[in-house]
């Protein structure tokens, strides 16, 4: 079973993946990052490719989840199968850049990398339009 802070911040990335049709990895538990504090998993493809991500468990929540936001969109962009480029999209500029994942105080959200506008909190993205 996966360690609390990262199942935690997982979950709600599995459902902003979902929400909005991207692929969604299997969740391997595995301890391959030994920093102290650190909680790891391991992202699989449909093709079983993997990547690592993790999160520092003496960081704030919003920033553990942002921490993982930016892995997950990574693996999203790198290895997931069928390939999406542009994810999570954001709505200001869907063709030029994805969202960006920023810790704001206490909460953790998708926000327009140009514009800096806040879009959704991680977890709570909603279906594209």
């Amino acid at each position: 079973m996966m360690r609390a802070h990262l199942a935690s911040a997982m979950t709600l990335l599995l459902h902003d993946l979902k929400k909005t049709g991207a692929p969604v990895p299997l969740v391997e538990e595995s301890d391959w990052q030994d920093y102290p504090g650190a909680e790891s998993a391991m992202l699989r493809s449909s093709d079983f490719t993997g990547m690592g991500v993790w999160i520092d468990t003496g960081a704030s929540e919003a920033a553990q989840i942002a921490m993982l936001a930016d892995q997950v969109q990574e693996w999203v962009v790198e290895l997931a199968e069928p390939r999406v480029t542009n994810w999570p999209q954001c709505p200001e500029h869907p063709k030029n850049h994805p969202m960006a994942a920023v810790a704001n105080g206490n909460t953790a959200t998708w926000v327009c990398p140009k514009s800096k506008r806040q879009v959704s909190e991680i977890g709570q993205l909603a279906p594209p339009a």
